[in-house]
């Protein structure tokens, strides 16, 4: 336990820079918000691209998933927005495979 508590009194200065728990929980909300507007806009910009090719539209989604996924590494979860997106995309995908 006091390894635990040292750990995190340390972990609060990093390379010279003041680091508080509220900081970390805004940070993460934050990225998770631009998660989810990123997946909206390729959603959106897929739906619309009705002229760009199947393969071009993979790629677009498939850069959108692996986003995703660092997003979900680094705040470690989605919000039920995301998952909701990411089924989206999934059914997409599918669709284009056929």
């Amino acid at each position: 336990m006091e390894q635990l508590e040292r750990q995190e009194t340390s972990s609060r200065v990093r390379m010279g820079i003041p680091w508080s728990p509220a900081l970390t929980v805004a940070t993460k909300a934050a990225t998770l918000r631009l998660a989810e507007v990123y997946l909206e806009r390729t959603l959106e910009d897929t739906a619309k691209g009705k002229k760009k090719s199947s393969d071009e539209v993979r790629r677009q989604l498939n850069a959108a998933i692996e986003f995703g996924f660092k997003v979900h590494q680094f705040v470690g979860g989605f919000s039920p927005q995301c998952n909701e997106l990411l089924a989206k995309m999934e059914v997409v995908l599918t669709n284009i495979r056929k």
